[in-house]
């Protein structure tokens, strides 16, 4: 998406791509075929001299490349979160303003369509004294590179900084210079949350779920006299201005919904059919704003203090979902090692069974009636689960089945039964993860 982004921009050329990865290198010169290709960060910093570098890997890595980068010479764009703590984010902003170079934060969102509309329409509504920001996501179960498994947490840590800052940005339109603070927070262990924050007289409500459904993100206003409700998904912006306490206008105010809905909808389903967007929508327009503010040096899209402010609220919120993870895995397995306790001994003449797979769907419901049958059940996944996840009685090995499999781990087995298969990916995660992981377990077996 970055690639195509940056495809598009007429005053600017991608130079070189690092990656470790050798097949993700080699993906890219289909869409980037003049570009250097690196495996080393420094390397192409040294010999590839850019003028800006977009940080795009896993979020744990984005402050020291950040750094890295800046001290190479180079502005940075970091994709979301920013960084995962707001000490790191101002070391990040303070060594930039030290060099002389620029910093841009991924909120893409506010340069959609909808979040741009929105502002125009929020002089019609009078001041405004709340907002509310609303993002509900499905996560994925594997990563792309077929890698392993995602928690839903860990997605929902990478996903939150998206409806924090159309929450800020709400909160703080117009111009405001109180600091934005948090009142409460509610957090579930599953990635739900429910948070209050305050700026001078306005009261912003966030709501972030990966169960809740449908999949929607918004973002809602309400002033003195009116309101202005923007989907960043499809609809575009919904305006309802005035009082709105007549009985006309309460006859007329779904009509208005509707009317408007519908054409924020045909235009979105138009410009997606016919529209060359080629990357996220507003990613092109954040970077185009980004690369002019280096060019003429002036302040970036994204100002310091949104951007510290979003890593300071999801700090607080992370905080707060893994303390609630935490605890539940606790309690789970307290009930785990209550429930083994309970179960009849393995019947010795049966043996022990080796399961592969044994987290998926199939195999948590074999495991389950293996042990219920009487059998000393061995289970190997390339990750241990986590108690909430794990089915009592069971024997949980950490073993990458796509390298030669330990001999102990055959040790007592009477029989195998193969339930791992590779599910997401591309042929080369398939050939490991599959062909080869059965290779590597028939190689055991015998």
């Amino acid at each position: 998406h970055h690639v195509s982004a940056i495809n598009a921009i007429d005053n600017a050329s991608l130079v070189a791509v690092a990656d470790r990865d050798a097949d993700a290198l080699a993906s890219i010169t289909e869409i980037a075929s003049e570009a250097q290709l690196f495996d080393d960060v420094g390397q192409m910093l040294k010999e590839a001299k850019p003028d800006v570098v977009h940080i795009v890997t896993p979020p744990a890595t984005h402050f020291d490349l950040a750094v890295e980068v800046l001290e190479a010479g180079a502005s940075v764009y970091v994709e979301k979160p920013f960084a995962l703590n707001v000490d790191d984010a101002e070391k990040v902003v303070r060594l930039a303003d030290e060099k002389g170079l620029h910093v841009c934060a991924a909120h893409q969102l506010l340069f959609q369509r909808s979040a741009r509309k929105y502002k125009e329409k929020q002089k019609l509504i009078g001041d405004v004294l709340s907002a509310e920001s609303y993002f509900s996501f499905r996560p994925v179960r594997k990563s792309a590179t077929g890698s392993g498994s995602v928690d839903p947490v860990d997605q929902f840590i990478d996903i939150l900084p998206h409806p924090v800052y159309l929450l800020l940005d709400g909160l703080t339109i117009g111009g405001s210079e109180d600091q934005v603070q948090i009142q409460s927070i509610e957090a579930t262990p599953y990635g739900d949350v429910h948070a209050i924050l305050r700026c001078g007289d306005r009261i912003g409500l966030l709501v972030v779920t990966v169960r809740g459904r449908p999949v929607e993100s918004y973002l809602k206003l309400i002033g003195t006299n009116g309101s202005v409700f923007a989907d960043l998904i499809l609809s575009g912006v919904t305006t309802l201005p005035g009082p709105g306490a007549s009985a006309v206008s309460q006859i007329l105010m779904p009509f208005s919904q509707a009317w408007q809905k519908m054409i924020g909808t045909l235009g979105s389903v138009f410009r997606i059919i016919f529209g060359r967007q080629g990357s996220y929508d507003g990613l092109r327009e954040l970077i185009e704003s980004y690369y002019d503010s280096i060019a003429s040096d002036s302040p970036p899209p994204i100002s310091r203090a949104s951007l510290l402010d979003t890593v300071r609220v999801c700090e607080e919120i992370g905080r707060k979902v893994l303390g609630a993870q935490e605890q539940a895995e606790k309690e789970a397995l307290r009930k785990l090692d209550a429930a083994a306790a309970k179960l009849p001994a393995c019947d010795a003449q049966k043996g022990t069974i080796l399961v592969t797979g044994g987290t998926g769907f199939l195999g948590k419901k074999f495991v389950r009636l293996a042990r219920d049958s009487g059998y000393a059940v061995r289970n190997i996944s390339r990750q241990i689960p986590k108690p909430s996840a794990m089915i009592p009685g069971i024997d949980y090995v950490q073993a990458n089945l796509a390298e030669p499999i330990a001999d102990e781990l055959f040790d007592g087995v009477q029989a195998v039964v193969h339930l791992a298969a590779e599910t997401a990916g591309g042929q080369a995660a398939h050939e490991m993860n599959s062909i080869q992981a059965t290779a590597n377990l028939i190689a055991g077996c015998t």
